[in-house]
């Protein structure tokens, strides 16, 4: 784990921040008005990526205004600024930008671009004018037009659906995360003045994080930010209200939709028992994948397998999708991965540990390969407080033999705690939208 981190004034509205080799290597600074700021030294790289996160996200929606993040997110990614005679997706555009984009997930939002070194000042310029413009030039006009764009989007947007419920059941105190199927009738509700406040409240320098990645020389940096964001005072606001911590052992749920036009598949998720622990949280699902999904696919009972691993303010998960093949169906891939999964206690398990092992490191690895999944990566570790990339890795390469014993005999006695089934149909009326079912904990 990360070493105790101590603030140390610097001056004129900035701090800096002392820690361990990876925060050396990859320092932050805070500005006055509250601003994160980390820099990810990339030496000789011909682009940089930029990216600002805030820690709102879905569960923050009021509870009779499903989508109103996202809608906030569409508002923010491209903000007129008549002053400049120009948007911030023009100005990227005419920046020669690689890659640019905006992200709503459950716990914070990101806005993220990649541009040829040259450009970086502009890119930082745009994230700065996001934040101190996108309340107040937000139109009736614009607000409507992004209204339809996610109409059309959150029609289709299985993933985002799925999500919802899991982390619902998985965390179901307070109801953090609601979960709602659809947005629809739910956002079109907000006003303008409502989106404005949501703006207002959220979008605010005490509350970001901005990441650099590239090669850059950190006092250059250090100014340049002070000049764009300097002048954008502190959130006037109260913080958000923190989430409330989860319980040990939290109510366990099977989830059923039958949804027309997709494959049948099923997935699983748990609630990690070991906190922010990411690299064992890495390894274990590494060793799912080589000693249950792997043979199993080799077999011809599962078609296609994804694993995942995610930190919220509430807690770890590990996840699984799993679809059937065509000649498959839910129950029977439930059936197969339940005798599957006892195999993890074993022997045969431990000795499959080196393999985990270095495919969980390649992994890690591949996402620092691009400087846009690397300025990601560091994001979502500041404005979550998970473990950085640097320590998910070292903690990868230096878990125990007994603590991985100890994962996979958990994993091999312990039901999942949400199984979210989905039936495929041939032709018929679509059931989307419908709330489902919440009935006993199964046994895998």
């Amino acid at each position: 784990m990360a070493s105790p981190r101590s603030w140390l004034l610097l001056g004129a509205g900035l701090a800096t921040v002392c820690a361990g080799p990876a925060e050396a290597a990859n320092p932050r600074f805070r500005l006055q008005n509250g601003l994160t700021v980390r820099l990810v030294s990339r030496p000789g790289s011909p682009t940089v990526s930029v990216a600002l996160g805030y820690p709102v996200g879905s569960r923050h929606d009021p509870r009779t205004h499903a989508g109103l993040a996202h809608l906030a997110e569409h508002i923010a990614y491209d903000v007129d600024l008549p002053d400049h005679q120009i948007s911030t997706r023009a100005a990227l555009e005419q920046a020669g930008a690689i890659f640019s984009n905006a992200y709503t997930y459950q716990d914070f939002t990101t806005f993220v671009s990649e541009v040829p070194k040259p450009a970086w000042r502009t890119a930082v310029w745009v994230q700065a004018q996001r934040m101190a413009f996108a309340a107040r030039r937000a139109t009736e006009g614009r607000m409507e037009l992004e209204k339809s764009i996610l109409h059309r989007k959150d029609e289709y947007s299985m993933h985002a659906w799925r999500a919802g419920r899991i982390y619902r059941q998985l965390f179901p105190e307070d109801r953090v995360y609601p979960g709602q199927s659809r947005t629809l009738g739910q956002f079109e509700a907000v006003d303008l003045q409502g989106l404005q406040g949501f703006l207002q409240r959220y979008y605010q320098p005490d509350r970001a994080v901005l990441v650099v990645v590239g090669d850059l020389d950190l006092g250059t940096l250090r100014a340049e930010v002070q000049a764009q964001f300097g002048p954008i005072p502190r959130g006037y606001f109260p913080s958000a209200k923190p989430g409330v911590a989860y319980l040990d052992k939290p109510d366990c749920a099977v989830l059923s939709q039958r949804a027309p036009g997709f494959q049948s598949s099923m997935q699983l998720a748990w609630r990690w028992p070991n906190g922010a622990d990411l690299g064992r949280l890495h390894l274990a699902a590494a060793m799912l994948e080589l000693v249950v999904l792997e043979p199993a696919r080799q077999e011809g009972e599962v078609a296609n397998y994804q694993s995942n691993v995610g930190f919220t303010p509430l807690g770890s998960v590990l996840g699984l999708q799993l679809e059937a093949t065509h000649a498959g169906s839910v129950e029977a891939l439930h059936s197969q991965l339940k005798q599957r999964q006892a195999q993890l206690a074993g022997a045969a398990a431990l000795s499959r540990l080196p393999q985990a092992r270095a495919r969980a490191l390649a992994q890690a690895r591949a996402v620092l390969e691009h400087p846009v999944q690397e300025s990601l990566a560091w994001l979502q570790a500041d404005l979550t407080k998970a473990m950085d990339p640097a320590w998910v890795q070292w903690r990868i390469s230096n878990i125990s033999e007994a603590e991985v014993t100890a994962d996979l005999r958990a994993l091999a006695s312990g039901p999942a705690m949400v199984t979210l089934k989905i039936h495929a149909e041939g032709a018929g009326p679509s059931t989307w939208g419908r709330e489902l079912d919440r009935v006993d904990c199964i046994s895998l």
